[in-house]
């Protein structure tokens, strides 16, 4: 029987801009090579841990084996590797993850489950390329932090979320009760040209106009430029956004406090 009913953490993770990639047969393909090299990453690193994987247009799903700590931090990894191939071809994720029952048929493709329509609300509900931690989720690890972000609906807020400023060497040393791996900070100067790589592979300003893309590059930089300069590496001015659109009047900043 291929059915199973597990307690586990569920990650939702949004392709950004694909409305204006499926008009391109060549993005297409493109964005399916993408979803193949990091299945194809996860099952190589992985290869022991029992999770499942779906791919709904441009929604991935990803939900682990249980919900000890360890699966939360195995599948933030996961998640890493979906936002380091895909933001390195500048194509922008954004995405959730949250915890409790769900039943999955890989046989029928099927994945069901509150925590998967709690991940949804919670992807749905930010503006930034990032993924929000669901606030019933207690367990901490090194690869979640709590931040200002925005929501949607509640302006700036402090939230758990997974970022994306560190990369991950392929020496990892995985047992059922540890992992063990090597993380590496992105300077500042590398996360700009990172944004910078997004922008020019994106549509995100038409006329003169901000589209719903730009404001997540404006959100996500805010973000990154705070984390940056509190950990040493200013970013310095927020000038990554390369266009003559006077935005800073229109930018809605964080509270300035830290706690």
């Amino acid at each position: 029987m291929s059915k199973t009913k597990k307690n586990c953490y569920v990650a939702m993770l949004d392709v950004m801009g694909f409305k204006s990639i499926v008009e391109s047969k060549e993005k297409i393909v493109d964005v399916y090579q993408l979803l193949a090299r990091v299945d194809d990453a996860n099952k190589g690193m992985y290869q022991a841990y029992k999770y499942d994987c779906f791919n709904f247009s441009d929604t991935v799903i990803i939900t682990s084996n249980s919900d000890h700590d360890y699966d939360l931090f195995l599948i933030s990894l996961m998640c890493s590797q979906y936002m380091r191939i895909f933001i390195e071809s500048g194509i922008g994720i954004n995405g959730a993850i949250s915890k409790g029952v769900v039943i999955v048929d890989k046989e029928k493709n099927i994945c069901f489950g509150e925590p998967i329509s709690k991940a949804y609300q919670l992807m749905e509900s930010s503006s930034f390329y990032g993924i929000v931690i669901d606030e019933n989720i207690t367990a901490t690890n090194s690869t979640i932090q709590d931040i200002w972000a925005p929501n949607k609906k509640e302006g700036w807020k402090k939230q758990k979320c997974y970022m994306w400023q560190e990369k991950y060497e392929q020496h990892i040393e995985i047992t059922p009760n540890n992992i063990s791996i090597s993380m590496d900070r992105i300077t500042a100067e590398l996360m700009k040209k990172r944004i910078q790589h997004i922008i020019a592979q994106s549509n995100l300003v038409t006329d003169n106009k901000i589209g719903r893309g730009m404001n997540y590059i404006i959100n996500t930089e805010i973000i990154l430029k705070r984390w940056y300069d509190s950990n040493g590496d200013k970013w310095g001015d927020l000038t990554s956004i390369d266009f003559d659109n006077p935005l800073q009047a229109s930018w809605n900043n964080p509270p300035t406090q830290t706690k």
